[in-house]
């Protein structure tokens, strides 16, 4: 069913911007990295953007899931 492929397409895209979000946070809690204001900038904006595509999906998954 079309509706099941989108879920799971949504939950794939999902955990990938999960590990994503998750792998900027450990680069910017390194101690090599606390000191790089630009590195710390650029991985905090990619987390945003990141954090915000996130939140779309989770509304599509949400919507979707509800539907029958």
């Amino acid at each position: 069913r079309r509706r099941v492929r989108l879920i799971e397409q949504l939950e794939s895209e999902i955990e990938h911007l999960e590990a994503e979000i998750a792998e900027i946070t450990e680069k910017m809690m390194l101690p090599e990295n606390l000191a790089d204001h630009q590195l710390l900038a650029e991985l905090n904006t990619k987390m945003e953007e990141d954090n915000s595509i996130l939140a779309e999906k989770y509304e599509e998954w949400e919507q979707l899931s509800q539907e029958k």
